[in-house]
């Protein structure tokens, strides 16, 4: 079949058995997509009622119909768990390259279930697929860490997904990230704790064929040409979602105070707008196939992290959740704290939220410091 890679695998970290079939015909037609085709195999392996963390709870992967070819903007990749906070079954959107290598490698969707007696990663490099120890890497290393421990050990080119010591501790506002820093799943990686799994490393050669490859690249053709000349291609491309700082600003969606107050402008266009952004920022990039990067790798120039480099999936957060929600007005010490949350793999969003929460609380009497234990 034309944009797949052809095989579905399902691999169970109780037994560690790995099972590797090829790719239903009809299913793929009938549901499609990354995100379609992750519905139907939560169906599928979910059982009713499951509790999240249970061995039996899956997590479900499969990356975008036309994820790994060179249409505008096609990189994103379907996780599909039950949630742990409130159990509902929640599909989360990562991107980069895990999805395309996926795909090269030959997978169009991988079932993990059960749970490993011991901390495992796994590593899907074509046909070598392979349950590994994490014993050296759980509760010693931090997401960033586990990257590059991985990556120098399976090569640069691999795509890395990845928890840290939040998820391993079950904390339910962990997140898993791809190569450091794009988002995938905002509560999911303590579903992958729960399992003992550390990480998926993945890397794909193989590539795969397109139907009617001289119509689909005519059609890419156009549709990158437009938006290589979109007028503001180039302001999104140097300032990011920096781009329409202003205009969120202005139109009230920058909030603080436990969401009671739009943020001061003093604040947010000033200490914490995109000119200091521009100060900051080491070089943006992006998605493959991407017309237009918006993601960003800054510099902290503050004397906590001097020179320490934050990778960001959307480099306006640390201003908006840590700067504007809970009223730090310096660029770099937002920066330094997400810095911490990325590379323990908390949710900085969900983290604000619950911090802003507390805050109004305290701030009314409705909890004390006997409550918070002296905070």
């Amino acid at each position: 079949m034309g944009g797949y890679g052809g095989n579905a695998l399902i691999i169970d970290l109780t037994t560690g058995k790995i099972e590797k079939e090829p790719l239903d015909s009809e299913l793929a037609q009938k549901y499609i997509g990354g995100f379609g085709l992750a519905q139907k195999l939560a169906y599928d392996y979910l059982p009713s009622n499951t509790n999240p963390w249970a061995p039996e709870a899956p997590i479900i992967i499969c990356p975008g119909f036309l994820n790994g070819t060179p249409a505008p903007s096609a990189c994103k990749v379907s996780m599909t768990t039950r949630e742990p906070a409130s159990g509902s079954v929640s599909t989360w959107i990562g991107s980069l390259h895990f999805g395309a290598k996926l795909k090269w490698a030959g997978y169009d969707s991988l079932v993990i279930t059960g749970k490993a007696a011991k901390p495992v990663y796994l590593k899907i490099i074509d046909d070598d697929i392979e349950i590994c120890s994490a014993e050296n890497l759980w509760g010693k290393k931090d997401i960033h860490e586990t990257v590059d421990i991985l990556r120098e050990k399976h090569g640069n080119s691999c795509s890395v997904a990845a928890i840290g010591p939040a998820a391993e501790n079950l904390v339910k506002i962990s997140m898993v990230f791809i190569d450091k820093s794009t988002t995938f799943g905002r509560a999911a990686g303590s579903t992958w704790g729960s399992k003992n799994l550390k990480a998926i490393v993945v890397d794909g050669t193989k590539g795969f064929k397109v139907d009617k490859t001289s119509k689909f690249m005519k059609a890419i053709d156009r549709l990158t040409a437009m938006a290589m000349q979109d007028p503001n291609r180039n302001k999104w491309k140097e300032l990011t979602l920096y781009y329409i700082w202003p205009l969120w600003e202005n139109s009230g969606y920058l909030t603080t105070k436990n969401f009671s107050q739009t943020a001061p402008k003093s604040m947010m266009l000033g200490p914490l707008g995109k000119e200091e952004y521009e100060k900051r920022k080491f070089r943006v990039f992006g998605c493959p196939a991407c017309v237009a990067p918006d993601k960003a790798v800054l510099e902290i120039k503050g004397e906590k992290s001097k020179n320490a480099l934050v990778p960001l999936s959307t480099s306006i957060d640390p201003a908006m959740a840590l700067g504007g929600r809970l009223n730090i007005s310096k660029l770099d010490d937002t920066l330094h704290l997400w810095n911490k949350l990325d590379r323990y793999g908390i949710d900085g969003m969900t983290f604000s939220g619950l911090v802003g929460w507390s805050i109004d609380l305290y701030q009314r009497g409705i909890i004390t410091q006997k409550d918070t234990g002296g905070i």
